[in-house]
């Protein structure tokens, strides 16, 4: 059974994001588990912890100005989403009180199987709160996969895994097929672009023999071009019902910019989930 952690914005619940979660869950019994992340709740004091689950709050802490319209629409929020996961009969629960700092949401996400997120995540500072969480933050410092949506997504019509011979782009597919087996039997394909006409799949020998053991339904294709345009185009051409695995920000700086770079673009320009996982450097 897995454990799923949404990271939902309380204020503009993504329906998209829980519906897709619900379809999960109910294929292998996995638990949701909500964190409702709502900057605009709580002004913050100097030196208070800026980031605050609002479900089952904690008592109001001395200096907190409270936006009681802000604080009406992020319950009933919360409300809907405990409705919409009683009504599909999957196992779901929420965060209790007390604050949730970045820190924290990340060392929730290493006791958890999977992270689902919007593709249009941001969490603004206020006047009172500098930059909190935005996706990149989540995508480059997560302890497991995310998975990231622009819009609902079941079961997908066909895996596109990017691998461009990184240990990064390795463990994004091992990850994927471990967190996914029901989905072992989808259309996937694993794709590689090269700037050279002769080039050959990396570790052709052993990526092979790793893949037939956990796709049943699997193509390799090998693309000449720029590695950051093609990949797109390719996915793009694919409709929005494909889901990309790719490596997200590990390795050198120069990868991390790289994956960085492709991942923007994948979220920005096609209709594709995204899912990201990378082998961590430092523990």
């Amino acid at each position: 059974m897995k454990k799923i952690l949404l990271l939902l914005d309380g204020n503009e619940l993504p329906m998209h994001v829980i519906n897709s979660a619900i379809d999960i869950a109910r294929a292998d019994n996995a638990l949701l588990h909500a964190l409702f992340i709502v900057p605009d709740i709580y002004k913050a004091t100097p030196g208070y912890p800026f980031v605050i689950e609002p479900a089952l709050a904690a008592p109001i802490m001395p200096g907190e100005e409270v936006d009681e319209e802000s604080r009406k629409k992020a319950d009933d929020n919360i409300q809907l989403f405990v409705e919409t996961c009683t009504e599909a009969n999957v196992l779901f629960s929420t965060s209790g009180g007390g604050e949730t700092s970045f820190d924290n949401l990340m060392r929730q996400s290493a006791f958890a199987d999977l992270i689902m997120v919007d593709a249009g995540t941001d969490f603004p500072g206020s006047p009172f709160i500098p930059l909190m969480i935005s996706l990149h933050d989540v995508l480059a410092a997560a302890h497991c996969p995310v998975l990231v949506l622009k819009e609902a997504l079941k079961k997908p019509k066909q895996v596109v895994l990017s691998y461009d011979g990184s240990y990064s782009s390795i463990q994004a597919i091992k990850m994927f097929s471990y967190v996914f087996p029901e989905w072992r039997s989808v259309p996937a394909c694993l794709l590689s672009v090269y700037t050279k006409s002769n080039a050959a799949l990396e570790y052709e020998e052993y990526i092979k023999d790793w893949l037939s053991h956990h796709f049943t339904n699997l193509r390799i294709d090998l693309l000449r071009g720029e590695p950051r345009k093609t990949l797109v185009e390719e996915v793009k051409s694919r409709g929005g019902d494909a889901l990309v695995v790719m490596g997200a920000y590990g390795g050198t700086a120069l990868s991390r910019l790289f994956h960085k770079s492709i991942s923007n673009n994948i979220i920005n320009e096609t209709r594709a989930a995204l899912f990201m996982s990378h082998e961590r450097q430092n523990a």
